[in-house]
């Protein structure tokens, strides 16, 4: 039952004509421009695109299918460039497919764009006749790191942003994108607050400080602009697209990361531990989901290997399992040239059912973006997982 669900929700949220399957293993995304370096930060639901920042300043989407990456700007005058991505997805708007980005522009500021996929990428960058759409409250805002948009699919044209303010820290801002607009809301609060998820439900989770100084996370509707809901001194990074779970940890001991799920009006209801490899020391948390949040990605730390790109299963709640993905790769052959897989960001399924993962690592001595597609987990067991590679913990 678990594997249809999730193989329907990449029917309703991708692009149905990219359905693929991919050579199981680890690929870097190639670099844009004069940049030596990239950052792989978030995955469409089918893992066909991915978006990043390559270098410091210059936005990027990497078409999986085809291996090759564009910039992407307002091709109408070649202004609003993108120096950022940080949440792609799809949306249908005037019977047009569409592939969205969401990131900031060459002003710093908060921006989305929209191309239409039945066109072609041109000169290296996104074709002509693009959509490019401006929050009101943009001058202000920066947007999050990772998955910072979710789009409700493919026969839909709705979706919505997290970000934060960027001259008071006090300010969550949310966008709610439609049409030709993307319109949002702007919620004080007593503290430094984060906006690090987001679903297409339209249900956000934040973080701010509380009388102590200690993170605590927060969830909020767009629909009832701001209306926060908080639980123990945690912080959260992750979200299902769906918004039935959240992904955060204990902020005191890093060492706690758990899966929270959620009901229709953004309540925290029961709370999973999410298990962390055995020579991990420091701050674990998850990054990325797919859209039903049965699988998470992010990084497990310790002083002597730094991070590590792990992948969490959560099919079985009773027996949720982290993979070290350095170290999968490595016993299957399957690295890449890469040393390491130190983070794992985004993470989508495709046509067959396997989870293709986008995050960074080290290769050839340079910060790379990578694209790792593995079987469909329930195959795993097949192969040579080395014992430090699985942990399991039974509740």
């Amino acid at each position: 039952m678990m594997k249809r669900s999730i193989v329907w929700a990449v029917a309703i949220l991708g692009f149905a004509s990219v359905a693929m399957s991919a050579t199981v293993g680890v690929v870097d995304i190639p670099l844009v421009g004069a940049n030596t370096a990239n950052y792989g930060q978030a995955i469409t639901s089918d893992g066909r695109y991915v978006t990043g920042t390559a270098g410091t300043a210059t936005g990027y989407i990497y078409d999986n299918s085809t291996g090759v990456s564009y910039t992407f700007n307002r091709l109408s005058d070649g202004g609003r460039a993108g120096q950022k991505g940080s949440g792609i997805g799809y949306r249908t708007y005037n019977g047009e497919n569409q592939l969205v980005v969401h990131g900031a522009q060459a002003e710093g500021h908060d921006a989305i764009w929209a191309f239409n996929l039945s066109g072609q990428p041109v000169s290296g960058a996104w074709g002509a006749n693009q959509h490019w759409l401006q929050a009101g409250e943009c001058a202000n805002i920066s947007t999050g790191t990772y998955n910072t948009m979710a789009l409700k699919g493919i026969g839909f044209d709705e979706g919505y942003t997290a970000k934060s303010s960027k001259t008071n820290r006090n300010v969550l801002a949310m966008g709610y994108i439609t049409g030709a607009s993307h319109v949002g809301w702007n919620e004080s609060t007593a503290g430094k607050v984060t906006g690090n998820s987001v679903s297409y439900t339209g249900l956000a989770g934040v973080q701010k400080p509380n009388g102590s100084g200690i993170n605590q996370a927060f969830t909020t509707l767009y629909s009832v602009g701001g209306s926060f809901e908080g639980t123990a001194p945690s912080s959260l990074f992750a979200m299902a697209a769906d918004g039935s779970r959240v992904f955060g940890y204990n902020p005191t001991t890093g060492l706690s990361p758990f899966m929270a799920t959620m009901n229709a009006f953004g309540d925290f209801q029961a709370t999973y531990s999410m298990p962390v490899l055995a020579w991990a020391t420091g701050q674990s948390l998850a990054y990325g989901a797919t859209v039903d949040g049965s699988y998470a990605v992010g990084t497990n730390y310790s002083a002597a290997t730094s991070n590590k790109a792990v992948l969490w299963d959560l099919t079985d709640l009773n027996d949720i399992t982290v993979l070290d993905l350095t170290q999968w790769a490595s016993d299957n052959n399957k690295l890449g040239g890469f040393t390491v897989l130190s983070k794992a960001s985004s993470v989508g399924v495709n046509g067959d059912g396997q989870l293709v993962i986008t995050g960074f690592g080290t290769k050839d001595g340079a910060q790379r973006a990578f694209i790792l597609t593995i079987p469909e987990p329930a195959t795993l067991s097949f192969l040579a997982l080395g014992a430090v590679a699985l942990l399991r913990r039974r509740r």
